[in-house]
């Protein structure tokens, strides 16, 4: 991968289209790229205003994680060479709601970076390619032994953060920033807290097909601007034959606060037994129980259940796997099941401008809120009181008279609200 410098702005563009001019008068649009030499190509677009609906990416110049990826990896050769000057250049477009602005970035290549103690980001060795199985635990993948840390006898590791784009459904990064990694063999149990630092793929994918991943470690350093560097690679999902045919799996919860879980199968081949497990956030997961493949010869459709006795409160999730007699075991895409006496919701709402109001919610001491306008900008507001399962809080400043969207994050999911403020 080339390395790349700084980005010089060359201007902004407007589209061609008669629509957009109308359109950004009452939405404006922009493009706010942030790019490091030390990054390897990788920039961020950084778009902002707008209307708050998805934006889609075009770019010449620029490899995209995905069309609605604000993130891409430059790619600096002579086929973007702009006529006369000799330089090389990328248009990035961004559309929204009918709107399309463009940016227009020089880029030019630039001599390897020189590794020093204050500079501690760097590629060791690219990632390589990767091959998974579809429906099978993804054998885990340590991406931090990659993207390391000069060597001046501290791991700056221990205080990366990671960011991944492009990752096929059911495999996610995790990572933790604690003590220097040990060992690339080092054990580490991902349902669990770890004293060490990592950065791990894992999971059972659960689509087939080649997707191209994106990897970014950044550094903070004390009193200095961020390193990155970022590392593309492919991981590839290869289809192959299932054990047995799911046909559903449903979760249900019953008026005596227990959780119904059901399936139907057809086509078993070497099956021994199903397992279900249950999961508050999608990390760790604790087992409900195991249910023994139907004794009968019978090829066609056969119906399971299972009672969980003793769900979560709130939002669970619940992973089913079958286990064939040789012991493989293949996982089916996990379900969500909501267990409570009233709806996530707020009350009251609308709200006075130096009012209280609560937000019902699973846990309120993990969970994170976050209050804005409807064009991104955000709002102060202070917690006063906690329920098992509320948070009670109070607008500081005062803000206009409006419709306003707050976020809550909790369990692996996030959820947006509106509140109107009169």
């Amino acid at each position: 991968m080339k390395q790349i410098c700084i980005l010089s702005t060359i201007g902004w563009f407007l589209s061609l289209s008669l629509l957009s001019l109308p359109l950004l008068a009452q939405s404006p649009l922009s493009l706010d790229p942030i790019f490091l030499c030390r990054s390897g190509g990788f920039v961020d677009f950084n778009p902002v205003g707008g209307d708050g609906t998805t934006i889609t990416y075009s770019a010449t110049g620029v490899t995209l994680s995905s069309p609605t990826s604000s993130t891409g990896i430059a790619d600096v050769n002579a086929s973007y060479q702009q006529p006369n000057t000799g330089a090389r250049y990328a248009i990035i477009e961004a559309t929204q709601s009918g709107v399309t602005i463009s940016r227009g970035l020089t880029l030019v290549t630039c001599t390897p970076i020189v590794i020093t103690p204050i500079d501690p980001v760097f590629l060791k060795a690219p990632i390589p390619d990767v091959t998974a199985n579809l429906n099978e635990p993804l054998a885990s993948l340590d991406v931090g032994q990659y993207l390391v840390s000069h060597d001046n006898g501290y791991d700056y590791r221990a205080g990366f953060k990671y960011r991944v784009y492009g990752l096929p459904p059911g495999i996610k990064l995790f990572d933790n920033y604690a003590l220097p990694p040990g060992p690339a063999d080092t054990p580490i149990d991902l349902s669990k807290p770890s004293p060490l630092a990592y950065a791990i793929l894992s999971g059972t994918p659960t689509l087939a097909g080649t997707f191209p991943v994106t990897i970014v470690a950044t550094k903070y350093p004390a009193f200095q601007d961020p390193y990155s560097i970022a590392d593309t690679f492919n991981l590839t999902v290869a289809r192959g034959p299932l054990p047995v045919t799911l046909i559903s799996f449903t979760a249900k919860p019953l008026p005596d606060q227990t959780v119904q879980l059901n399936w139907m199968t057809s086509l078993e081949r070497d099956n021994k037994s199903f397992l279900v497990e249950r999961s508050k956030n999608l990390t760790g997961f604790e087992p409900v129980g195991e249910v023994s493949r139907q004794e009968t010869n019978d090829q066609g459709i056969k119906n399971y259940q299972l009672l969980d006795k003793l769900p979560y409160a709130g939002t669970s999730y619940y992973r089913l796997t079958q286990i064939d007699v040789s012991g493989k075991r293949t996982s089916y895409p996990i379900i969500s099941v909501v267990l409570r006496d009233s709806p996530y919701q707020i009350r009251p709402n609308p709200v006075t401008r130096n009012g209280q109001f609560t937000v019902l919610l699973d846990e309120p001491d993990s969970a994170i809120l976050t209050l804005s306008r409807v064009d991104g900008r955000a709002v102060s507001f202070r917690k006063i009181a906690a329920t098992s399962q509320s948070i009670t809080l109070r607008l500081i400043d005062q803000p206009t008279v409006g419709l306003y969207i707050i976020t809550v994050e909790e369990r692996g999911q996030s959820r947006q609200h509106r509140l109107l403020i009169e």
